[in-house]
C-alpha cells in the first residue's frame, strides 16, 4: 500500500504549481503577444496551441489526482483551514507575492 503524502507535501506541492501554472500562462500570453505582433505562420501557431492544450490537461489531472488523495486524508477543521489547494492556484500564487 502507498503510503499517503503528508498534508505539509501537499501545501508545498500546491504552492509550486501555482508558480508552474502562472509561468505557463505568462509565456503562453507573450507567444501569444508576439505572434499576433510580428505574425506568425497558423499551423505554427496552431500546433503551439495543441502542444500548450496538451500540456494543460496533464497539469489539470495531476491537481485533480493530488485533489482526491488530498481529500481522503484531511477532516472538516482542516478543510476549513486549507480549502481546496489545488484549485484557484492563481489566488494562491498571488498570496504567495505578497
Amino acid at each position: 500500500m502507498n503510503k499517503p503524502l503528508p498534508l505539509t507535501d501537499h501545501v508545498e506541492i500546491a504552492n509550486e504549481l501555482s508558480i508552474v501554472q502562472h509561468g505557463m500562462t505568462k509565456v503562453f500570453r507573450l507567444l501569444c503577444h508576439q505572434a499576433d505582433k510580428y505574425g506568425t505562420d497558423k499551423t505554427n501557431m496552431n500546433s503551439f496551441i495543441d502542444q500548450w492544450d496538451r500540456v494543460n490537461h496533464e497539469l489539470t489531472e495531476l491537481k485533480h489526482q493530488l485533489d482526491c488523495d488530498f481529500h481522503l486524508q484531511i477532516n472538516d477543521d482542516e478543510y476549513d483551514a486549507l480549502g481546496n489547494i489545488y484549485y484557484h492556484l492563481d489566488n494562491r500564487y498571488k498570496n504567495l507575492n505578497k
